[in-house]
């Protein structure tokens, strides 16, 4: 089991070392860029020291390693940092020192590559609501307004997250896929545990910004500059039975609706203690 970190529950973490022994940690870098970029990270950092660490890759990276790979291969993938690379090693130094420029740079990329993936998503669901409307007033669009469940979402718009999975991997067809198959290319993504974590989380978010969710509690604005897209894709380096460690309220009710079974589940440093 791993537990994936949101930097809300950091200063809580030596309590959860206390308690379980041999914690494996995933440390997406998008939240790690978070923790890189606060105005005294060193107490932060000293809480993931000692601890065996998995980097997740950002999201583009993810995105492009999709695009030159075969259907075997997509299915096989993990979005992790390889261990025995300069870049690994580069991120897991910085866990131990105060953040060098170079380190801050990178950080305020990742940080700025999610805002302007932020603004992409936020498009993605100006175009969804269009084609829902364009086909509600032509007659094609028999389901309903509103979804309760993922599932439900996922059977009403499977031509979307079709469109939706091919425009991000091959940025709206510019670059070459080794799957041109659109639906070839869905069906390998959503074989995998990851990737189909990812682009339901996707979607989900698209649905909330929407306003498609019958609960109104998962329906929410997105703000602009705000990155909400940290926290809503930690889902993507969560395997079955893994926990995202997060206070987060927003992001909790999205795990629940991605995965009503429980099968991944968020909690709260104290909520893990708790049980």
């Amino acid at each position: 089991m791993y537990f994936i970190i949101d930097n809300n529950q950091l200063t809580y973490f030596n309590e959860l070392f206390k308690e379980f022994s041999g914690i494996q940690i995933i440390l997406p870098l998008p939240v790690y860029a978070e923790i890189v970029l606060r105005r005294n990270p060193k107490k932060s950092m000293e809480a993931l020291q000692g601890h065996d660490l998995l980097f997740g890759m950002q999201i583009g990276d993810i995105l492009s390693g999709i695009r030159d790979r075969s259907e075997k291969e997509i299915c096989s993938f993990e979005p992790f940092l390889s261990m025995n690379t300069k870049e690994y090693a580069r991120y897991l130094q910085s866990i131990f020192a105060e953040p060098t420029n170079e380190i801050i740079s990178l950080a305020r990329h990742i940080k700025d590559s999610n805002l302007l993936f932020c603004s992409r998503m936020r498009n993605n669901a100006v175009n969804f609501r269009k084609i829902k409307r364009d086909r509600k007033s032509s007659g094609a669009f028999k389901d309903k307004d509103r979804f309760d469940k993922m599932r439900d979402a996922l059977e009403s718009a499977p031509s979307f997250l079709e469109e939706l999975i091919y425009n991000l991997i091959t940025q709206e067809g510019k670059k070459k896929c080794t799957i041109s198959s659109k639906a070839g290319l869905k069906d390998a993504v959503m074989s995998n545990p990851y990737l189909s974590r990812l682009f339901r989380s996707m979607l989900c978010y698209v649905f909330s910004i929407s306003r498609m969710w019958t609960n109104q509690k998962y329906n929410y604005d997105p703000e602009e500059g705000r990155d909400d897209l940290t926290d809503i894709l930690l889902p993507t380096y969560a395997c079955d039975g893994d926990i995202i460690v997060t206070d987060d309220r927003k992001l909790k009710q999205h795990i629940k609706l991605l995965e009503p079974t429980g099968v991944v589940k968020g909690l709260s440093v104290h909520e893990l203690l708790d049980n």
